[in-house]
Formats: structure tokens, C-alpha cells, sequence
């Protein structure tokens, strides 16, 4: 992993059961990341998983990643959706940082990820 932040410890399968099982606790504002089971090369540092960094109320944004069946409503749907059919034996995880100052968290996050790699995640590049 790339993210070095202590309160990253527990990952879970990026599907709409593990996001139901988890509601209770998801349903609420943070910063969140979703990861592959397959490295891939940045243009500086150690390769990395982490395809996304995101923020917002958990369990809505990350359901939107979950059930791609659903219009698109979300930025890194499409991202996600290109992703499971280019390779469809990656396993998608997402973690999360309960957090009130959501956006300041994910700014400092993705700065930090920019920084070591001197690029953004590549689901959070927009077209």
C-alpha cells in the first residue's frame, strides 16, 4: 500500500453486501480509498493499489462504486466499471477515516499520494 495513514487498518470487498453489512458505521462522513489486489507502477516511489481516494457520506459514494448498474453518478463509476472488465480477476477493497473535515482529509491525502508519486490516483484524474 502507498497510503501511509495510521487510521487505515481494516479492508472490505467493494460490493453492495459488504456495504450493507457495514451501514451502520459507513453512514457517515470520511475520507475513503479503493484499492486493487494488483499493483501497478507510478512515475516515482514503490508501485502501488490505491486506485482512489474520495470523501463524503461513506456509504452513498461508495455504494455508487459498488452497484454499477445504476446511472452514472459518481465520477470514478465509469473508472471502476472500464476497470472490473479490463481485468476481471482484480479484487476491488475499499477502507475508510470517519472523519468531519472530510474534505480538508482527503486534499492532505491526495497531496500526500501526489507527492510520493507525483501523480494523482488514477481514478481521481478527471476528463
Amino acid at each position: 500500500m502507498c497510503i501511509h495513514d495510521k487510521n487505515i487498518k481494516n479492508w472490505f470487498p467493494l460490493t453492495t453486501k459488504s456495504l450493507d453489512n457495514n451501514r451502520r458505521v459507513l453512514d457517515q462522513n470520511g475520507v475513503y480509498f479503493i484499492r486493487t489486489n494488483k499493483p501497478f507502477k507510478r512515475l516515482k516511489g514503490h508501485e502501488c493499489n490505491i486506485l482512489y481516494i474520495g470523501q463524503g457520506n461513506l456509504y452513498n459514494r461508495l455504494w455508487c462504486l459498488a452497484d454499477l448498474s445504476k446511472k452514472w453518478i459518481h465520477s470514478a463509476q465509469k473508472r471502476v466499471k472500464d476497470y472490473k472488465k479490463n481485468f476481471p480477476s482484480a479484487v476491488l477493497t475499499f477502507s475508510f477515516v470517519i472523519t468531519k473535515n472530510s474534505k480538508d482529509k482527503e486534499w492532505i491525502l491526495i497531496s500526500k499520494y501526489n507527492k510520493e508519486h507525483l501523480e494523482l490516483p488514477p481514478f481521481n484524474h478527471q476528463h
